[in-house]
């Protein structure tokens, strides 16, 4: 079920897996990356989610790991969420996976120690992995 669209950003809820899945094409504005965090913390209290899919292997770049939007809602709002696992789809054209992959892990460790994050190149793999061990 499409939960969200607007300014080339879709958010589904996938019910029968319990997935929140994040896309988007082309740039993500920085305007619009507020409203997508806000519309992702509604989708997930709305749901009570607890696996999280950023689709973002048709990006040559991630603006939203360095915001200052995404630090706080990683620091103060997602720890009081019912979130287990987020996975992130990227292209292999993406620069510095490397430093993508600590971010995130520096920012689920601190704030969110039972959090799991992993990053994927295969759609495929990532809800493999978001869905281990789970019943649906």
């Amino acid at each position: 079920m499409l939960f969200f669209t607007q300014n080339n950003i879709e958010i589904e809820y996938h019910s029968e897996t319990g997935i929140i899945e994040v896309r988007w094409i082309k740039i993500l504005q920085e305007e619009h990356l507020c409203t997508m965090w806000e519309e992702i913390l509604k989708c997930i209290a709305k749901y009570n989610i607890n696996y999280l899919l950023f689709d973002a292997s048709h990006l040559d770049y991630i603006p939203f790991l360095h915001h200052e939007r995404t630090t706080l809602i990683f620091q103060t709002e997602l720890p009081i969420t019912p979130l287990k696992k987020i996975a992130i789809i990227l292209s292999e054209k993406v620069p510095n996976l490397l430093k993508i992959e600590n971010l995130f892990r520096r920012y689920t460790h601190l704030n969110s120690p039972n959090l799991e994050f992993k990053l994927f190149h295969h759609h495929y793999e990532a809800l493999d992995w978001l869905l281990e061990f789970t019943k649906y």
